[in-house]
């Protein structure tokens, strides 16, 4: 019985896995770095969204880009 519980959740994984696809999330727009205590500090070599500004540029939803 647990070979046969084992095999499905692998099946199911590896079913799921090939339906899974890349979305592209938009930027924050974060541009300081902050530390612990709430204080900006440098970006450079924190990792902070800030410092790395992954994303794409938000688009203007259709609806908004008719008026």
């Amino acid at each position: 019985m647990k070979k046969i519980y084992v095999l499905s959740v692998m099946f199911f994984l590896l079913i799921s896995s090939a339906f899974a696809g890349t979305i592209d999330l938009p930027r924050t727009g974060q541009t300081i770095c902050y530390d612990t205590a709430g204080s900006v500090i440098p970006c450079p070599l924190t990792g902070q969204d800030g410092e790395i500004q992954a994303g794409v540029t938000w688009l203007l939803p259709f609806a908004f880009s008719t008026l």
